[in-house]
């Protein structure tokens, strides 16, 4: 089960309550999510919040009850469900949206959400420029003293504090 699938894009939803149907119907013993890709600041930190979440079950610490669950709590770096959804949930109308399925079969039903709710790939969408840069910076409340203590590129260092506040979420 530690195979993952992620599509990034844009997506249009009109029937938000079609598009839960469809996941609850499919979610199994798995983590199906469509995300609003506003808060995530790479691929990395979705591929780590997988692997911490798949530890925290494995090693019974986990903090909710679904493998899914808990990977939404770990990649928002927060302990409510709630919270998590409302930071990270999609919404209706236009989204620049994360699909991220894990299993073996995570491709073909990838392939059916791309195909049934119209999702339109686009790599381009977790582009960092300076206008989202601050943004995230502000959401995951990083300071620029922060930024300049691990140095490097800032894009870099911003993942890498992101995924810092991943990785002691059960602290």
């Amino acid at each position: 089960m530690d195979k993952i699938c992620i599509s990034i894009g844009t997506v249009d939803i009109d029937d938000l309550d079609s598009l839960l149907d469809w996941m609850k119907e499919n979610v199994r013993d798995r983590v199906l999510q469509v995300l609003n890709a506003e808060h995530i600041v790479s691929v990395s930190q979705i591929e780590f919040a997988f692997m911490e979440a798949l530890d925290a079950m494995q090693e019974k610490n986990n903090i909710a009850n679904s493998l899914n669950n808990e990977f939404l709590l770990r990649l928002a770096g927060v302990r409510q469900v709630d919270k998590a959804i409302a930071n990270f949930g999609i919404k209706k109308g236009k989204n620049k949206a994360i699909i991220v399925v894990s299993g073996n079969d995570c491709k073909k039903v990838m392939e059916e959400l791309i195909s049934k709710f119209y999702f339109i790939v686009d790599d381009f969408v977790l582009d960092i420029d300076d206008k989202r840069f601050n943004s995230l910076k502000k959401f995951y409340q990083i300071e620029d003293k922060q930024i300049n203590l691990v140095g490097g590129k800032k894009e870099d260092a911003l993942t890498n504090l992101v995924l810092e506040k991943v990785a002691t979420l059960e602290l």
